[in-house]
């Protein structure tokens, strides 16, 4: 994870995430920054309130059969769309935990929040959408 100066392009810090693979989804609350690494499924939190030493506060095992999983945050609460749709309690950045995994499975890569408690989930290949209560 690098943090970049938009102004100057300037690298200001960087930041080697858990897990191996590749970073699907990216999610910023504040000052603090989800990502989740495809390949070992792992969700991290970050804190980025000070951009030249960013620093993993906790991370989880998230298991998703999907290597595209997008992520969503919001009121403590972290959203993972892969092969279903799950939640992670981050309200204690360092100890994230599962709170609820996948009631049905489908394929599906992004999810986003609309701040009035609705969940938007695009399918994988489809051209609907889903709509959740979160």
């Amino acid at each position: 994870l690098s943090a970049i100066d938009l102004l100057t392009g300037e690298v200001v810090g960087r930041l080697a995430l858990p897990g191996a693979g590749n970073v699907t989804g990216l999610a910023r609350e504040g000052t603090t920054l989800y990502a989740y690494v495809s390949g070992s499924d792992t969700l991290a939190v970050v804190d980025i309130s000070k951009p030249e030493a960013p620093a993993v506060l906790g991370q989880t095992t998230v298991s998703v059969a999907s290597t595209d999983v997008g992520i969503a945050a919001g009121n403590g609460l972290v959203w993972v769309a892969g092969s279903g749709l799950r939640t992670v309690n981050v309200s204690d950045p360092t100890r994230p935990t599962l709170r609820r995994g996948a009631d049905s499975f489908f394929t599906a890569s992004r999810v986003a929040l609309n701040g009035s408690g609705l969940g938007l989930v695009l399918p994988d290949g489809g051209n609907t959408v889903s709509v959740y209560d979160t």
